[in-house]
């Protein structure tokens, strides 16, 4: 099991309380676009150190919707967390 380290994760701790300050991922998305990256139309990356990324998702019962099948993440107040990854 990997550990991920003081920094990575005073920095994960940083990464979600600013989101659960926004109103919304969305805001949170232009408010920080530069440790954001799309994975999927359902699925963002959130760098959290070097070398580490959070892998998250809409934590929704019923997913939010763009008209073509996107997650609206304007609507999305409550993320999943799905995983800590390392690269």
């Amino acid at each position: 099991m990997a550990v991920l380290g003081v920094t990575a994760g005073v920095e994960l701790h940083r990464r979600l309380a600013d989101i659960g300050a926004a109103q919304n991922v969305a805001e949170y998305l232009e408010l920080f676009p530069n440790v954001v990256v799309d994975r999927s139309p359902h699925e963002r990356v959130l760098l959290i150190g070097e070398r580490q990324f959070l892998v998250f998702r809409s934590g929704h019962v019923h997913t939010p919707m763009t008209d073509n099948g996107a997650t609206d993440w304007s609507k999305v107040k409550r993320i999943y967390l799905m995983a800590i990854e390392a690269q």
